[in-house]
Parts: structure tokens; C-alpha cells; sequence
């Protein structure tokens, strides 16, 4: 089913209110009053439906079902109106399903928005029609003379922009507003709390879970494959919440019918509930659905006051990380987002009708599919560095074939030996991750960032018609921009980064195979090593190639997000992936590059550094935070003119003989506590079973 998402709210048009569950008289008329101010204050027209303050049934206080569904239909039908607030919520606009005209809202398709009770309708009409509905503020949450605000500024980012970052209102409250507005009880808000850290994507679905779940088994329940979950309760079952809110969700994933839940948003419970993060985590850890995947709590949204707004139907990411960060939004039509997708190789999100978002799409849908193949290629692009071409050219012609299969066979084996490794050190992870460690690492990043910096630079010189000065600024602005690009979804960008560039490093060096068998290109006389000392340092580049990927946080960032069963696979693949890039490299340094091929080269050493360059950047985000790792990342770019003379082969040569040195004391230092773990859990047991016999001996 195509989606339809709703023409944005623009200032000065008409809002529609109507009340498809409680009626609007059950109101104050001070309340009715204040959210009316409000919106029109906010550059709106305010106008109401015939039958909004009907009340035909005492015990649901609303009106007929004909009369809320001719209200719902003539709000649709208005060329005048342009969005839909519903009055409140309710028990009963389920009602309402079988006797809507569905065709009539996907042909006048404009927003509608409420929540509670009211998500059964917005689920149903994304289910029944693919038009975007809206989840947040009803007409009468307006009515707060205080605390209204950040509910009002989401609404219309919401419905007025494309795109909206979810940051935390700075108080929240669960009061009895509509009974007293002047004593208010507000609380400072400590923010969404994670449950499971991780990074997704996907479409929203939720709302009211008791009133979701009413959809099950019917044409009205939206599919759930490949969604993000936002879903809340509010508190009418007190002291009880946490027990019929897991049975609820535990119907809801059964629904699902095994079909992948990428993430999860849980609003905030009310006071009466008694829920915290204890009881939010026993209720998680049951469900193996939700295994795996990003989850937070206590966000912005449900029963309490104030809530955020956000679209059923659109689209939400999520990365969960050191920060928490959720972005929803429903469409594009800017170039900047087209800039920030085809970066994170998500260009398959361009309006549809277009050629490459076809193409695109089947990639990404295959990638999401086989992301040990993604992983795998990023891993490998992540370790080329732009010395795997530098070097490897430099080593065939300077210092033999033999020394240079050496060199890149260790490098081949680099990856997966490091996979091989890590998983069976115990303790080798936490050593890694200790604060000592950790600035040795950050050291690592930033001669990493200066090498690829030196080897774009050192090609560049290289053409003919360009100078020094030149080559620096393009080299600086390319690693400046790289830096800003990555400041946000810096893992998942990176990952989705490398396989393009990846990919294009592969095809130009086939290309360039083809010039130099196909054209007239001067070959260099290749031996087979020149003497003891090349292979000497062919080994020592051993020791310091299998202690690289040790030392590259983003390795063990990546080896996180990829199942236990996986694992070995992306590395072994990844190993693989990269021995055919040093089987292309070892040819290509048998032609002297000129002319064009000069300039295909330029290319590649441009993919093979940038694939590298964002995994150090990312790296170091990790270690520091984002802002504080930008920083340092922008800082290394900037010192990075003092380090030129040192080369691409000095300063490998600096950084990879301390890097071995840091490994290797990491490995002992883990293995060592290792055993004095186990001799201390071998005392430990002894004790216990002397104990055992001396209770045995008594008795």
C-alpha cells in the first residue's frame, strides 16, 4: 500500500475538533476556552464540528455513532480544513470502524491527531488507507493554563516540518490540572532510560496498548513487520499496571507472528502505576521478541503531561548509545536530507518514481537482510587505512615480491585473527575498555586520521598540475567534512559508508587493471626480495598488522551490534574480502601510473581512507562522547601539518610499533587474570566443600 502523508500546517489555516469518542461537553468551558486561545494565538482558525458537544449516552458520555462518523467524514470533505484535533478520549471509538468511508479519507487525505482511546482510529485509518495519522495532543490537553508548552511546540514541529529530534520536556506532571489549575505539581524530568542500547530504523506503530490490542485479528490492526514500537498505558489498573501491561505487550508481539520488531518506545506511566525501571526491566527480559533491539522508557508521550506528538506510519530512528537519540519524521523534500542519506547510503528514502530509489532500496533491503555480508565489508574497508596501497605498491617495488606477500598476508589474517581472539580471551574486552587503554586508543585514532591525511595528500602531489598548498586544503576539507557528517548516527553512517566507497575501490582498481594490461604502461622490473633485511621487516609488520585490530575501537563497536552466530562469519568473510584488494594491489604495483590512471588512483586511496578516517573518527566519539570526540578529531586534523614530514611510512611505522607493545601487554594482562579468576573460584569451592563436610560431619 502507497503511503499518503497529509499536506503540513501552514499559519492561518483552519482546525478542525471533533469528538469521535467522549463528547467536548464533558469539559469546562474555561478549558474549551484556553485551547481555543491557544491555537489561534498560534496563527490558527479554530472551528468545531456539529456534534462535538453531544451527549446522547450517559454511561460514555458521547454522541451516536452516525452523528461521530458524519463529524468525522464532513471534517475530511472541508476544503477549508487542513487538520483534525480530536476533543478527548474515551472508551468507545471502536464503534466507529465498520461505518467509516475509508476511500473518502484517502481521497481528502489531511492530518488528524489524538491519543488514548483515540488510537484506534489513527491505527485503523493507516491500516485501511496508508495515509499518516498522528498520535499527541487532543483539544482539551491545550486547556493547562501552565505545562502545556512543550506539548504545543511538538505538535506543530511535528506538523509543520518533515523531521523532528525527540529531546525531553524539563518537568512533567500527572495532576489533577482539570480539577485545579493553579496548584500544579510539577517534577524534573530525568530523561527516556535505556533498557537495551543499540541503533534502529523503521516505521511507527503504536499508541494505547490495551486500545491496540483491540485491533488484533481485524482488517483495522496495521502490520507490524519492520516497525519501531511506541506504546504506552495509562494507570487505571494501579498497583496491577505492571502485570496487565506485560500481558498486553506479550499479545501484542504474538500478533506479530514472528515478524522482526526492530525497536521500542515505552511513554511514561502515571504516578498510580508504581512503575520503575526494575519492574519496566522484568517485563523486557521475558519477552524474547524483543532481544536485541533498542528499547527506552519513560518517554515523552501517553497520560502524563507533556507529550510529544509523532506520526503512526512514519518513520523512526533510533541510537542508543552513550546519548539517547530518537528522530521521527514522515517525508523528504529537502536537499539536505538527500545529503544526509545518501551518506548514510539510504538514498532508497528519495521520493518515490525515481530509477536509483528502486535499485537502492533492493540493496539496503538485502544488506538489512545479510548484515554479517555489511558488517563484513566494513570491517574490511575499515582496515585498508590509505597504507594498504601506499605501502603495499611501495613494498613490491622496493623491497621484493616475497616481503610484500608476507606483509599482505598478515594483513589478511589481521581481522580474522582478531575475531578468532577476542571472543576466546576472557577479560581482553574489559582490558581494552579500561580508561589507560582507552587514551593509548584515542592516540592510535588520531595517527590513523593523520595517515590518511598524509596518503591523499602524498597522491594528490603526484598530478601533475597541482600544488602543495592545494593538496593540503583539499585533503583538510575532505577529512573537515567527514568529521561534521559523522557527528550524528556516526556508527550506523560509517557502517552504511563503507560499503559504497568499499564497493567503488574494487571496481576502479579493476579498472585500472584494465589500463595496464590494455594500454601501453611502463612496468617496473619486479625481484624477488632484495636481502635478510626485507623479510625482517616484512615479519615485524606482522606483529604490528595482527595488533591493529585489537587497538581499533570500532572493531569491538561492530562485533556488539553483530549476533553471537555471526560473528566469526563477518570476520572470516571480511579477512576474505580483504585479501582480494592485496591480490589487486600486488599486480597494480607492477605498472607505472601516468595520466589518467594517475587520477583513477587518486580515487581509490580517497575511498580507502575516507572508509578508514570515519572509523577512527568514530572511534574516538566513543571514548569521548560525541561533542568532546568531534573536537579532538577536528583538533588532530588541524595539527595535522606538523606531522607531514614524518610520511605515511614513518608515521605507520611510529604508531604500529606502539601499538604492537599495547596489544601484546593487553593480551597478557587479560590472560593473566583469567587464571587468577579461576584459582580464586577453585579456592572459593574448596572452602565451600570444607564447609560441606564439617556440616555433614556434625549432622
Amino acid at each position: 500500500m502507497e503511503k499518503i502523508i497529509p499536506e503540513k500546517l501552514k499559519i492561518g489555516d483552519e482546525i478542525r475538533i471533533v469528538a469521535p469518542s467522549r463528547s467536548l461537553k464533558v469539559l469546562k468551558e474555561d478549558i474549551i476556552e484556553i485551547s481555543t486561545e491557544k491555537l489561534e494565538k498560534n496563527g490558527f482558525k479554530v472551528s468545531f464540528s456539529k456534534n462535538v458537544m453531544k451527549y446522547q449516552s450517559e454511561n460514555f458520555k458521547c454522541a451516536s455513532i452516525e452523528d461521530r462518523v458524519k463529524d468525522l467524514h464532513e471534517a475530511f470533505l472541508d476544503k477549508n480544513v487542513k487538520a483534525i484535533i480530536t476533543a478527548i478520549g474515551g472508551h468507545n471509538v471502536n464503534q466507529l470502524l465498520d461505518y467509516i468511508d475509508y476511500d473518502l479519507i484517502k481521497n481528502n487525505p489531511k492530518i488528524i491527531c489524538g491519543f488514548s482511546d483515540i488510537t484506534a482510529l489513527l491505527n485503523s485509518i493507516y491500516a485501511k488507507t496508508g495515509m499518516i495519522t498522528y498520535l499527541g495532543i487532543q483539544f482539551f490537553s491545550l486547556g493547562m493554563k501552565y505545562g502545556a508548552e512543550y506539548s504545543i511546540e511538538y505538535f506543530l514541529k511535528m506538523c509543520m516540518n518533515d523531521e523532528v529530534n525527540i529531546k525531553p520536556s524539563k518537568e512533567w506532571s500527572n495532576d489533577k490540572w482539570m480539577k485545579n489549575q493553579e496548584e500544579r505539581n510539577f517534577i524534573k524530568n530525568e530523561g527516556m532510560k535505556v533498557l537495551n542500547p543499540g541503533i534502529a530504523k523503521g516505521k511507527i506503530i503504536g499508541g494505547n496498548l490495551c486500545t491496540l490490542n483491540l485491533l488484533q485479528g481485524t482488517e483495522y490492526m496495521p502490520e507490524l513487520e519492520d516497525s519501531i514500537l511506541f506504546i504506552e498505558d495509562d494507570g487505571e489498573t494501579g498497583k496491577y499496571f505492571n502485570k496487565e501491561f506485560d500481558r498486553n505487550l506479550q499479545s501484542l508481539l504474538h500478533s506479530a507472528k514472528g515478524k522482526k520488531i526492530r525497536g521500542l518506545v515505552i511513554g511514561r506511566a502515571e504516578n498510580i502505576s508504581e512503575m520503575n525501571y526494575d519492574k519496566w526491566k522484568e517485563i523486557i527480559e521475558t519477552k524474547k521478541e524483543l532481544k536485541n533491539i533498542p528499547i527506552v522508557i519513560d518517554a515523552d508521550f501517553g497520560h502524563t503531561t507533556p507529550i510529544f506528538t509523532f506520526p503512526i506510519g512514519g518513520t523512526a530512528e533510533m541510537n542508543i548509545d552513550d546519548e539517547i537519540k530518537i528522530k521521527i519524521r514522515d517525508r523528504w523534500q529537502n536537499y539536505k536530507n538527500l545529503i544526509y542519506y545518501f551518506l548514510s547510503f539510504n538514498i532508497y528514502n528519495i521520493k518515490k518514481g525515481v530509477l536509483i530509489e528502486k535499485i537502492s532500496e533492493k540493496i539496503m533491503k538485502k544488506g538489512l537482510k545479510n548484515s554479517t555480508f555489511f558488517y563484513a565489508m566494513s570491517l574490511a574497508a575499515s582496515w585498508a587505512w590509505g597504507t594498504s596501497l601506499v605501502v603495499g605498491m611501495e613494498t613490491v617495488q622496493t623491497k621484493g615480491l616475497i616481503p610484500f606477500l608476507i606483509w599482505a598476508i598478515a594483513n589478511s589474517l589481521a581481522i580474522p585473527l582478531f575475531g578468532f581472539i577476542a571472543y576466546r580471551i576472557p577479560n581482553l574486552e574489559k582490558v581494552v575498555n579500561s580508561k589507560i587503554v582507552m587514551i593509548f586508543t584515542t592516540i592510535v585514532s588520531i595517527f590513523c586520521l593523520w595517515i590518511q591525511l598524509n596518503a591523499i595528500y602524498q597522491y594528490l602531489c603526484n598530478l601533475e598540475f597541482m600544488t602543495e598548498l592545494i593538496a593540503k586544503i583539499i585533503s583538510i576539507s575532505i577529512m573537515l567534512i567527514m568529521t561534521v557528517a559523522l557527528y550524528k548516527d556516526g556508527l550506523i553512517k560509517s557502517i552504511f559508508l563503507d560499503n559504497p566507497l568499499w564497493s567503488l575501490c574494487y571496481v576502479l582498481l579493476f579498472v585500472l587493471m584494465i589500463f595496464g594490461f590494455a594500454g601501453n604502461v611502463e612496468r617496473y622490473n619486479i625481484v624477488g626480495y632484495t636481502d635478510k633485511s626485507q623479510i625482517s621487516w616484512a615479519l615485524n609488520s606482522c606483529l604490528i598488522l595482527f595488533s591493529g585490530p585489537i587497538m581499533c575501537i570500532q572493531n569491538w563497536q561492530m562485533a556488539e551490534k553483530l549476533k553471537k552466530e555471526n560473528k566469526m562469519k563477518a570476520h572470516y568473510l571480511a579477512g576474505g574480502l580483504f585479501a582480494i584488494y592485496m591480490a589487486l594491489v600486488g599486480v597494480l604495483a607492477n605498472f607505472k601510473f601516468n595520466g589518467i590512471m594517475n587520477v583513477i588512483l587518486i580515487l581509490i586511496v580517497l575511498c580507502v581512507a575516507l572508509s578508514t578516517a570515519d572509523a577512527a573518527i568514530v572511534g574516538i566519539q566513543k571514548i569521548a562522547k560525541k561533542k568532546w570526540g568531534t573536537v579532538i578529531s577536528l583538533l588532530a586534523i588541524a595539527s595535522w601539518n606538523w606531522v607531514i614530514p614524518m610520511g605515511v611510512m614513518g608515521l605507520w611505522t611510529t604508531m604500529g610499533n606502539m601499538r604492537k607493545y599495547v596489544a601484546t601487554i593487553c593480551i597478557i594482562v587479560a590472560v593473566a587474570m583469567y587464571f587468577i579468576q579461576k584459582k580464586n573460584k577453585g579456592n572459593s569451592n574448596k572452602i565451600n566443600e570444607k564447609e560441606n563436610d564439617k556440616i555433614s560431619e556434625t549432622v
